[in-house]
C-alpha cells in the first residue's frame, strides 16, 4: 500500500507544480515611448496591444513614457502601437513564445507630424522602423503600412531620390547580418518600385551590424533597449 500512495502522491505534486508553472508563464512587454526628434519621454501615451485574432488591449505609459503589460504564453503575433496627438504614429511587432517569463523590450519612437526629419544633418523620411519576421525578408502587412508612407511621400515629390539603410545589431555572424540587411533592404525597394517609383530613385544598402549607434559592439553586454537602437531602418533623402 505504500508504494502505491507513494506514487500518488509524487503525481499530485507533480500536477500542482505543472499547473503553477503554466499559471506562471508571462511574456512581459515593457517599453518606452520617446519623442525622436527631440530625445524626450512622451508621457501618458495610449498603448495598444493587437494580437491575431483582432482583439485589442488598451494601457497607458506613465508619466515617465514607461509602459508594461503581461502576455500569456500563447505563441503568438502581437502588435504594439501608440497614440500620440500630434504625433506620428509608432508601431512594432512581436511574437510571443511557450518561454516561462521571457521579457521584449520596446522603443516606440514618435515624430512631431510632418514629412521629414534632420537627423545628424541628414534628412529623412518620417515613418516607422520597418519590422520583418524573424529571419525572413518578405514584406508583412505591418511592414507593408510604413511603405506605402514612404510611397505617399516619393509620389508627390517626383524628382526625390533617397537610401534605403538597414542596420541590424551585434548579435550574430557578421556575414550573414551584411546579407540579410542587405535582402531587407532590397525588398523594399522593390516593393516601391513595383508600386511605379523608378528604380533609379531608390537605393538599397544594408549596413548590418558597421554602424552601431552605441557601444554595444559583438561580445559587449548591453541591455536589450540598447541592442534595439541599433536594429533599425532609415530613409534617407539623397537628392
Amino acid at each position: 500500500m505504500r508504494p502505491l500512495v507513494f506514487v500518488l502522491v509524487l503525481l499530485i505534486n507533480s500536477f500542482v507544480f505543472s499547473q503553477t508553472s503554466i499559471n506562471a508563464c508571462l511574456n512581459q512587454i515593457s517599453g518606452k515611448v520617446i519623442n525622436k526628434k527631440e530625445n524626450l519621454i512622451i508621457p501618458n501615451a495610449i498603448i495598444h496591444i493587437d494580437d491575431n485574432n483582432g482583439n485589442v488591449i488598451t494601457t497607458h505609459a506613465d508619466n515617465n513614457g514607461n509602459f508594461s503589460i503581461d502576455l500569456p504564453c500563447d505563441d503568438g503575433r502581437y502588435i504594439i502601437s501608440t497614440t500620440v496627438e500630434n504625433y506620428t504614429k509608432s508601431t512594432k511587432l512581436i511574437f510571443t513564445s511557450l518561454t516561462t517569463n521571457k521579457k521584449h523590450m520596446l522603443i516606440l519612437d514618435v515624430y512631431p507630424i510632418k514629412e521629414f526629419v534632420e537627423v545628424n544633418g541628414k534628412k529623412r523620411i518620417i515613418v516607422d522602423s520597418v519590422d520583418f519576421y524573424p529571419n525572413d525578408i518578405s514584406i508583412n502587412p505591418e511592414a507593408e503600412i510604413q511603405l506605402k508612407r514612404v510611397f505617399d511621400v516619393l509620389n508627390k515629390y517626383l524628382n526625390m531620390k533617397i537610401e534605403i539603410a538597414f542596420h541590424s545589431d551585434s548579435r550574430g555572424d557578421e556575414r550573414f547580418l551584411l546579407d540579410l540587411t542587405q535582402q531587407r533592404a532590397e525588398a523594399c525597394a522593390s516593393y516601391l518600385i513595383d508600386k511605379g517609383i523608378e528604380d533609379s530613385r531608390v537605393i538599397a544598402k544594408g549596413h548590418g551590424a558597421t554602424k552601431l549607434l552605441n557601444e554595444c559592439e559583438k561580445g559587449v553586454r548591453c541591455s536589450e533597449e540598447k541592442h534595439l537602437m541599433n536594429r533599425r531602418s532609415e530613409f534617407v533623402v539623397l537628392k
